[in-house]
């Protein structure tokens, strides 16, 4: 799918998603939600390979 299909299914510029693919714009959640639905993907692959969470957060007793 070309930049320019995807803008136009969640309502952006072809310039608005890539300023999202190249880093340049934070990405609401709801938005990547919605990316995932359009590109029939789950949710979760935008975060493959990302570092588990810690398990405790510093200041947490």
């Amino acid at each position: 799918m070309s930049q320019q299909e995807l803008a136009g299914h969640i309502d952006l510029t072809f310039q608005q998603v890539q300023k999202y693919e190249r880093g340049d714009n934070r990405i609401a959640s709801s938005l990547l939600y919605d990316l995932a639905q359009i590109l029939k993907i789950p949710p979760h692959y935008f975060f493959d390979g990302l570092p588990p969470l810690p398990t405790k957060i510093k200041g947490d007793k």
